[in-house]
């Protein structure tokens, strides 16, 4: 039970970076910009790809510690460098609080999750069955 709920959980987690990465993609305001313009793609299309990683990692999320461990790591180091962002460039919008709840709360939470179900998983292999 504790497996399928994670699996549900992160799928839909993981909506939020492919629409966010999508939306960046689609509709870059920065489009035309040079340099800048181009960044925002390109980040947008690494956002993209973080939810499309951690897509692939739902059928066997009880196996995929590290990989999860892997993609935690980049979300919230992402997170820390946009807190900062944040800290040093003043008030930010309610978007922004919402991305880095999901950075550096969410993201985090899902992976203790996943240690805890691939504990349990280990634990209900080793049981006899007979």
């Amino acid at each position: 039970m504790q497996k399928r709920l994670l699996q549900i959980v992160v799928s839909l987690a993981a909506l939020v970076p492919v629409l966010g990465g999508l939306a960046g993609v689609m509709g870059n305001p920065l489009r035309g910009a040079g340099f800048i313009g181009s960044q925002f793609s390109y980040l947008s299309g690494l956002l993209l790809c973080i939810g499309l990683c951690f897509w692939t990692l739902v059928p066997n999320i009880e196996r995929n510690g590290e990989k999860v461990f892997i993609l935690t790591m980049v979300v919230v180091v992402g997170g820390f460098c946009r807190a900062i962002g944040v800290l040093t460039g003043g008030v930010a919008g309610p978007a922004v609080y919402a991305c880095l709840v999901m950075e550096l709360i969410v993201t985090p939470c899902l992976y203790l999750w996943q240690t805890r179900v691939a504990r349990l998983e280990a634990v209900d292999d080793a049981i006899p069955r007979g």
